[in-house]
């Protein structure tokens, strides 16, 4: 809250770090290349001979679900991707799994999604229990904080289209701010500043100020603390603005 009294308005952006945003997101350039070594897999094999009981014409059907994913695979989602090699390895592979070639198929697609899976959800902000915490949930707690300080009227809270703060704000300072005055918060962890520096000097729109502007918070948990410790909050780690009504709400919207 110390912004508030030093501009006309505080812009809160929450990164749209959730299960159900990444999931519908398209895949990285990186994701669609590991797929194409999928499907060059499943030709190799279909061309390697079928000594295992004529097996190579087996994974025809297997190659062809391959051949639709990555031809869209630009606009392809997690949730489309896996459920399109789920079809490959869960039904379409029980009939001869135990044979050599759709065997060395399915493992690869096993080892794929866990990878894939892997590396996608592990930004997700997760409690001490591994519930997840949505940006839905930040952004009404954020909502009762400025409220408590009768502040809610020069504070607005966003849940921004992008995984990466720094993306949400390089689009909203260049694209939704005019002729604006614009202090980016720094924090006391360090980084964010170089971040916030090269915004300033890559700024495309001309007719903004870009100051980077830290703030001394003096609070008693860090983020990661406060986490960790959401299973079993105590009263004494929020301001006294909160009431205890705010308190409740906040432990119904983390435990809900």
């Amino acid at each position: 809250m110390s912004y508030v009294s030093k501009v006309d308005k505080v812009i809160i952006l929450i990164s749209n770090i959730s299960t159900s945003a990444i999931s519908s997101r398209p895949l990285s350039l990186t994701n669609i290349r590991e797929l194409g070594k999928l499907k060059s897999l499943c030709e190799e094999l279909m061309k390697s001979g079928s000594n295992v009981m004529q097996l190579g014409p087996s994974l025809k059907r297997e190659h062809k679900i391959l051949s639709d994913l990555a031809g869209k695979a630009d606009s392809l989602s997690f949730t489309e991707l896996k459920a399109g090699l789920e079809e490959i390895i869960e039904p379409g592979m029980k009939r001869a799994v135990e044979f050599g070639k759709n065997k060395i198929l399915k493992t690869s697609i096993e080892d794929y999604l866990k990878k894939l899976e892997s590396g996608l959800f592990k930004s997700i902000r997760r409690d001490s229990n591994g519930n997840e915490i949505t940006p839905e949930q930040s952004k009404k707690i954020f909502e009762i904080f400025a409220k408590a300080y009768g502040v809610e009227d020069k504070v607005e809270v966003q849940v921004s289209m992008s995984a990466s703060p720094i993306t949400a704000t390089y689009g909203l300072v260049n694209n939704a701010c005019f002729n604006c005055k614009i202090l980016l918060g720094v924090s006391t962890k360090g980084g964010d500043e170089a971040r916030w520096q090269g915004l300033k000097q890559s700024e495309e729109n001309k007719s903004n100020e870009v100051i980077p502007a830290p703030v001394n918070v003096h609070t008693m948990l860090s983020a990661t603390e406060l986490r960790a410790g959401i299973n079993d909050l105590k009263r004494e780690w929020f301001p006294e603005k909160l009431s205890d009504e705010d308190f409740e709400e906040i432990e119904q919207i983390l435990m809900g």
